[in-house]
């Protein structure tokens, strides 16, 4: 049996991430962390060939988070360069500004990531590298 696909996304992903963001509103969650492996390329334009097989996976986190009230961490590897940004805050139709990337250390710049939650903060999210 084949899995359903849209536009290269397997539908299930997209059906478990609007069952987590409804969870998330549910619980009166105050924030939703979604954890991956893939390089989605939010910061290329959809249809890119970069973002081939990506563009319905950005365009969900960012409607999901646009319609969430708190902050949404999405943790990612695959390209191993670590950075931390807030990818769709000027991005047209997938503008989410509430929504933070966290890409981790990988080969050969190895080392890891603390990430603690603040209450206090309203970021929530601190995020500190450690080599």
């Amino acid at each position: 049996m084949r899995a359903s696909v849209v536009a290269g996304v397997p539908a299930a992903n997209l059906e478990w991430l609007a069952a987590a963001f409804a969870a998330a509103r549910q619980a009166d969650a105050r924030d939703v962390v979604v954890a991956s492996h893939a390089n989605p390329h939010f910061e290329r334009p959809a249809g890119s060939r970069a973002r081939r097989g990506h563009d319905d996976l950005v365009r969900a986190l960012a409607q999901h988070a646009r319609a969430f009230p708190g902050p949404v961490l999405v943790i990612r590897g695959d390209t191993h360069t670590y950075r931390v940004s807030r990818p769709l805050v000027i991005n047209g139709a997938e503008d989410a500004a509430n929504l933070t990337r966290l890409e981790s250390f990988g080969s050969p710049a190895i080392g890891w990531v603390r990430v603690t939650l603040d209450p206090d903060d309203r970021a929530l999210f601190v995020i500190e590298p450690v080599l």
